[in-house]
C-alpha cells in the first residue's frame, strides 16, 4: 500500500473546493494507496493524474519510497502550465519526498 501526501499548494487549492470535490478528491486518494498506477501517465511512467468534475489532480509516484506526491488540482485550460512546472521542478519535489520520509 502507497503512502499518499500532499505539497503546500495542493492543500491550498483542495482548501477552494466546495464540499463535494472535496469527497471526491479524497476517494481519489483512497484509490491511489491502492493502485496508483490506474492512471493516466503525463509523458514519464511517475508522473499521472486522474480526473474529476472537470479538474484533474496532478501527482507524482515514488515507487522506492511508496509514496504518492499529490501536487496540483488543475483544470485543462491551465494544465499544461501546471504539467510543465512540474517537469521541471522534479528534483525539488524529490527532495521534499525524501525529507517527508526521512531519508538522507
Amino acid at each position: 500500500m502507497y503512502r499518499v501526501f500532499r505539497t503546500e499548494g495542493f492543500e491550498e487549492l483542495f482548501e477552494k473546493l466546495d464540499n463535494s470535490e472535496k469527497e471526491m478528491v479524497v476517494n481519489i486518494e483512497r484509490q491511489l494507496k491502492e493502485q496508483p498506477f490506474n492512471s493516466k501517465q503525463l509523458g514519464l511512467y511517475f508522473f499521472r493524474e486522474k480526473k474529476f468534475e472537470g479538474k484533474r489532480v496532478l501527482f507524482l509516484i515514488y515507487k522506492k519510497y511508496q509514496l504518492v506526491l499529490l501536487v496540483f488540482i488543475t483544470r485543462k485550460k491551465h494544465q499544461q502550465k501546471d504539467i510543465n512546472f512540474i517537469k521541471n521542478n522534479l528534483k525539488g519535489f524529490e527532495e521534499f519526498v525524501k525529507n517527508v520520509v526521512k531519508l538522507p
